[in-house]
């Protein structure tokens, strides 16, 4: 008997991706990457406009990232009331401060591979200075 056939799996078409333009976070009054503060008190770092039509530049829907790595559009709307509708843009402090946060972990990152690579040369070369074993020596019990 034959083996089965492995089903073909259809693509997924990817999702559009975020427009980022000032000119489509015009209308909301940010710009990418800006912090808001959501109606309940969660930050949430604005990713792009997603539009239900991308040539038209209809349906545009603000989306947002939060702390746990979730992508989730805003239900903020286009009309320049999103302090109507209780999102209000954090302070410019928490903007400096996540971006000493983010160049921090940048720095720590680049010195564990720096430390890294130090200590893989120190190795290569211990092992090179190190003596190479008597031939017909017995070994010392």
């Amino acid at each position: 008997m034959a083996p089965k056939k492995a089903a073909r799996r259809t693509k997924t078409p990817k999702a559009p991706a975020f427009v980022t333009a000032d000119e489509a976070l015009q209308p909301f009054g940010l710009k990418a990457h800006d912090l808001l503060c959501t109606p309940l008190g969660v930050r949430v770092t604005v990713l792009g406009v997603k539009y239900a039509d991308l040539e038209n530049r209809a349906g545009a829907r603000l989306w947002g990232r939060y702390a746990c790595g979730l992508e989730a559009p805003l239900d903020a709307q286009p009309d320049g009331a999103l302090a109507a509708q209780g999102y209000v843009r954090c302070s410019e402090a928490l903007h400096i401060e996540r971006d000493l946060t983010e160049l921090q972990a940048e720095v720590d990152a680049f010195e564990l591979q720096r430390q890294a690579a130090a200590a893989a040369a120190a190795a290569a070369a211990a092992a090179e200075a190190a003596p190479a074993p008597k031939r017909g020596a017995a070994p010392k019990k």
